[in-house]
């Protein structure tokens, strides 16, 4: 009997689709789950049917779809053919960074193990693209899948225009967002050339597009001899590619913080001046780069620039411009705590801090403990200070643990929105390091042994978020909790704090709220905890209009509870989970809902391994 009559056969291996494409952390995002494909039908489809042999993804989170476009090719056996996956892995964007859980640069998830032989760009898609135009390679499929700003998908698409063949399919994923939405009708307007299949109702949508062919069509050869076009070039020269990774890496890593050089960035320190400047005066500035309040200073006789990251270039233009103005610098190449500066010798002094980057010299609670103590002593012996901080959790508990231990007297708090600034699309600063606060006060100065407790804890809090990014895969703690600040999960709506997130009655409509964090958890027992706080009181009767379930997978539901009403007091919700055998290693989730009537701030979630005796909370488990 041939295979493909019998009961049981498949074209598509549910098993193998299950196993390996499935359990993807964003195969849902793409219709994907179990022994389904979504749209990944479709990309495998497409890139087999034009016998694509050229095809580039810009942008994956884990890898869903370079893995299936390089199947297509292995499937059919084009020869020559190659599949490049370009990512410049920049998490400041927080869209699908292949370093956060699951991604593909985390070493739990095993793309670039099973999908060896596709070829990894690590850098802008820009850059990437001129490298292709230099070496004459064409691109008959190709996934947008970067920058999701409406200017970043439109960039895309018209950067690698001139690459496409004659015979290319495009797709451009999450038409969810209205930013994606807006570019393919711009690219469809300046197009009408252009055919387009939207289907927003598989995963968060994906559209396909391609140029529209004149009549009268040439038909693809049938014949094996003649399948694929020998003599194409497919691969890159090695010399090229590596002179470019270099120079892309080299932008990435200093032109990430190019941003700042912009006008309404360095208004920041036009407005730290008017604070500090005064005749005379000593300033001592923590940070900086690339920019330094040198630049604003009028009256102040010496600046003491405190500068762990900045290059050589950079300290010259601060000795250069301080000679200009005739202040007297010194510059210290290290962190706070490796300063040798007495404090206690400075007399009195202004202090400039923006940014709020702590600078630890090792990935140790200690190294985190003896920096945040000595930038808590240098802060709280100056006169005024003005601290500036982003939507960035790691500043913000810096905030935190510095308007605790010191309890300053406020002079001005500002919030600047640069989201509209034309440096948003320029640099793609979008998220929240486009939302500033500014803050000047007078700190009240205090004995650091006081605050020990609360320094340790803040260097806790660092060190897991710091843990998490590291690409070397250590686990959030070493006991094996996984915890979440609320502004660092995706959500659907609601405004951030930077540590927070809440939803409230007049601006948002009930729903999901938060989601995320897509861990990897071995089979076993657990507990999820979520830290909130409601505005709304314990009404008799009524069932809580807040909640939050526990999901496997693609949105398989294991553990549900509600939030209970608090009355505008911290609280917490509980509940046990059990991930199967079978489970394993799916993604999990975590999603909070609100339910419409007054406000829902999450503050946090965490995942620990259920301890022998520990109650089953307030989940309820399905």
């Amino acid at each position: 009997m041939d295979d493909a009559t019998k009961d049981d056969f498949c074209l598509i291996a549910k098993e193998r689709v299950r196993g390996r494409f499935a359990r993807d952390v964003f195969a849902d995002s793409h219709g994907a789950f179990d022994g389904v494909l979504g749209c990944g039908y479709l990309y495998y489809g497409f890139a087999a049917a034009v016998r694509a042999q050229v095809s580039v993804c810009i942008g994956s989170g884990a890898g869903f779809v370079p893995d299936l476009l390089a199947q297509a090719q292995k499937d059919l056996g084009l020869t020559p053919a190659a599949t490049y996956l370009v990512d410049a892995n920049l998490p400041d964007l927080g869209f699908g960074s292949p370093i956060q859980n699951g991604g593909w640069l985390r070493p739990d998830n095993d793309f670039l193990r099973r999908a060896a032989g596709v070829r990894v760009l690590q850098m802008l898609s820009s850059d990437a693209a001129a490298l292709f135009f230099a070496q004459g390679i064409k691109v008959d499929y190709l996934h947008i899948d970067g920058d999701h700003s409406t200017d970043g998908v439109i960039a895309d698409f018209e950067n690698y225009a001139p690459l496409l063949s004659s015979r290319a399919v495009v797709s451009l994923h999450d038409l969810a967002l209205p930013s994606v939405q807006a570019a393919m009708r711009e690219i469809l307007r300046r197009r009408p050339d252009w055919d387009c299949l939207e289907l927003g109702e598989i995963g968060v949508g994906t559209a396909f597009m391609r140029r529209r062919a004149a009549a009268p069509v040439a038909r693809m050869p049938e014949s094996l001899g003649a399948f694929v076009d020998a003599g194409r070039r497919v691969d890159l020269d090695p010399d090229a590619m590596a002179a470019a990774l270099a120079e892309s890496r080299r932008k990435t890593r200093f032109e990430r913080w190019s941003y700042l050089r912009a006008p309404a960035y360095r208004m920041r320190y036009a407005i730290a001046a008017e604070i500090v400047d005064a005749p005379g005066s000593c300033v001592v500035e923590i940070g900086g780069y690339p920019n330094s309040c040198i630049d604003f200073l009028s009256k102040a006789a010496r600046l003491i620039a405190i500068e762990a990251y900045a290059p050589e270039e950079f300290a010259k233009e601060l000795r250069a411009a301080a000679r200009g103005k005739g202040v007297d610098l010194m510059i210290s190449r290290g962190s706070v705590a490796q300063t040798d500066m007495a404090v206690e010798n400075l007399g009195e002094f202004n202090l400039v801090w923006l940014g709020m980057d702590i600078s630890a010299d090792e990935l140790a609670s200690e190294a985190y403990q003896r920096e945040l103590a000595a930038c808590v002593k240098l802060v709280g012996r100056a006169a005024r200070v003005v601290v500036e901080f982003s939507e960035h959790t790691p500043s913000t508990l810096v905030w935190r643990l510095v308007e605790t231990c010191l309890s300053p007297t406020i002079l001005l708090d500002l919030k600047l929105d640069l989201t509209r600034d034309p440096a948003a699309d320029a640099f793609y600063v979008k998220d929240g390091r486009a939302r500033r606060r500014i803050i000047a006060f007078a700190p009240t100065p205090a004995e650091i042994g006081e605050h020990a407790d609360k320094i340790e804890r803040c260097a806790e809090d660092l060190l897991v978020i710091q843990r998490r990014m590291d690409t070397a895969g250590r686990s959030d703690d070493e006991k094996g909790v996984h915890h979440y600040w609320a502004a660092e999960l995706p959500a659907n709506f609601g405004e951030s704090d930077g540590v927070g997130r809440t939803a409230c009655a007049e601006d948002d409509a009930s729903g999901c709220f938060t989601f995320g964090p897509y861990v990897q958890l071995a089979p076993g027992a657990y507990v999820a905890t979520i830290s909130y706080v409601s505005s709304k009181g314990d009404a008799a009767g009524e069932a809580p209009e807040d909640s939050w379930d526990v999901c496997v997978g693609a949105r398989s539901t294991i553990a549900r509870g509600p939030l209970e009403p608090s009355a505008g007091e911290p609280a917490q919700a509980t509940g046990r989970f059990e991930i199967a055998p079978g489970d394993a290693p799916q993604p999990v989730e975590i999603r909070t809902f609100f339910g419409g009537r007054g406000s829902l701030t999450v503050a946090a979630v965490a995942i620990h391994r259920e301890a022998q005796g520990e109650g089953p909370g307030s989940a309820q488990n399905l």
